[in-house]
């Protein structure tokens, strides 16, 4: 699984949508009150008799539950993302890798998007892109052939991450948890 930069935003997303999929779906529990204006099932008295039973709003409902679903999947996507990081960051082998390409994009998806390239411990070379944002990102002002450090599972060397933020130098030496005994 390949991580995202910042899982944070694809969680805080999926929780608003998740919110507008609950507060949807229990808008639909709410009782409403009969309809008495239908026509069509007037009594021979000419009086007009409420409906049988109460139709539900199946678009509203379909509507609903979508939202709560696409919001659940993406809070547990960027919780993964996070675990990942996480994981990079403590346990993953840093390397100096290279960048390959830099792409500004200012329409659909804008931003920065840096392309970089590291040999793994087999000598394997795996490439990777990283989307740059203005806060807090070291790679906004970056160059063609700059070099940077990234962090691979040496398990699964395509999990990989750029290192931002110099978190794990390439001499630094990972950082394992503690065996359970």
């Amino acid at each position: 699984m390949k991580p995202r930069e910042s899982p944070a935003a694809l969680l805080i997303a999926g929780a608003l949508v998740a919110a507008i999929g609950v507060s949807m779906t229990l808008g639909m529990l709410k009782p409403r009150p009969l309809e008495v204006t239908d026509t069509s099932h007037a009594t021979d008295a000419g009086q007009v008799s409420p409906r049988p039973w109460a139709i539900p709003h199946i678009p509203q409902a379909i509507l609903g539950l979508g939202c709560l679903g696409i919001g659940v999947g993406m809070m547990w996507h960027g919780l993964r993302s996070l675990r990942t990081n996480r994981s990079l960051l403590s346990e993953g082998v840093a390397v100096v890798g290279r960048i390959v390409r830099v792409v500004h994009k200012k329409h659909q998806n804008g931003g920065l998007f840096v392309t970089y390239q590291f040999a793994d411990e087999h000598g394997t070379v795996h490439k990777g892109v990283h989307r740059s944002s203005a806060f807090g990102d070291s790679t906004f002002h970056a160059e063609v052939g700059q070099d940077v450090t990234v962090l691979y599972d040496a398990r699964q060397p395509t999990t990989h991450m750029l290192d931002v933020n110099n978190v794990r130098p390439v001499d630094a030496p990972r950082r394992r948890r503690p065996e359970a005994s």
